[in-house]
């Protein structure tokens, strides 16, 4: 009897896997990225990278698993970039994915969050689509940061019909 509600609940369940992020020129040594944003302001400021993942006609999200992967460059060492990636159902009130992040290093380097959780908060996952987008802003010092969002990041949503 339970292998037989297990069975019947399985056959409700959708999968959706995307790679939306870090679009841009073909590449021949495999790392891939977005279009570079400079952020000048301590205050988050959104990457030009949102997203908006459609889901499939009465689901709703059960699951999400991420890979987000972004890459900060500090203008010099007196400057510390932070980040964060955030979810909303209706693309205003955001759900912070992570705590924000924070480096000092000037060189270029990228930073994944991963996971999988349950919609929470701003974001509930009820509606046709959700979006996902990363905020960057600098902590400290006076240059700028420079943000990318990397291809390899990917969203694997796990929706129920309901």
């Amino acid at each position: 009897m339970v292998m037989e509600r297990s069975a019947a609940s399985l056959i409700n369940l959708g999968e959706h896997i995307e790679h939306p992020f870090g679009k841009g020129s073909l590449t021949t040594d495999g790392q891939q990225y977005g279009a570079a944003s400079i952020i000048a302001t301590t205050a988050f400021t959104e990457v030009p990278a949102q997203q908006i993942i459609y889901l499939a006609p009465n689901q709703k999200v059960v699951e999400v698993e991420l890979g987000l992967t972004g890459r900060l460059i500090n203008a010099n060492t007196a400057t510390t970039g932070r980040y964060k990636w955030q979810a909303s159902d209706a693309g205003s009130a955001w759900e912070d994915l992570c705590t924000s992040q924070s480096t000092a290093v000037t060189a270029a380097t990228d930073f994944t969050v991963s996971g999988r959780f349950a919609p929470t908060g701003n974001f509930l996952g009820t509606g046709a689509l959700f979006y996902v987008r990363m905020v960057a802003a600098q902590s400290t010092g006076a240059g700028n940061v420079t943000v990318e969002t990397k291809n390899s990041s990917y969203i694997k949503v796990v929706t129920k019909s309901w």
